[in-house]
């Protein structure tokens, strides 16, 4: 994995082969590529072997053919699954800051996410989003991918 930006972010699955002790081999990694940075936040894995990843990133990212551009420094959530697949790609946007910083799976299937944003936040592409009300403010969004 060669990096492109000021900070790079990957994402790595490992599995230990058959028979091997000490050795891990990587089954698939994943590279955030662009032209600013792009840091990890957190990671979940389901119990059908599917991972959850967040980052905050600056500049333009890609990752598999889809890719955001930021205004500031935006944050994403990634769904991979257990071929290394991307199955979704979640921006975190507006002006200002946009930190997803923890993730959880829940029972029912849902990715909640905490962060903390400053001058607004919009999940995905929608419109609707929030407003900053002083400083810096939290939120946690609870998403179905």
């Amino acid at each position: 994995m060669q990096a492109s930006g000021a900070e790079d972010a990957g994402l790595f699955r490992f599995s230990l082969p058959m028979g091997a002790k000490e050795s891990f081999m990587p089954s698939w990694t994943k590279h955030l590529v662009g032209d600013g940075q792009a840091v990890g936040e957190g990671m979940a894995v389901s119990a059908d072997g599917s991972a959850y990843f967040v980052a905050t990133f600056s500049g333009i990212v890609s990752l598999g053919g889809m890719g955001r551009s930021a205004v500031g420094d935006d944050g994403l959530l990634l769904k991979v699954a257990p071929d290394g697949s991307l199955l979704a790609f979640v921006a975190f946007g507006g002006v200002g800051l946009q930190q997803p910083e923890r993730l959880a799976l829940t029972p029912a299937g849902c990715v909640a996410v905490v962060g903390r944003y400053t001058e607004g936040l919009r999940l995905g592409e929608g419109e609707a989003g929030l407003t900053q009300s002083d400083g810096i403010d939290g939120f946690v969004a609870l998403l179905r991918l």
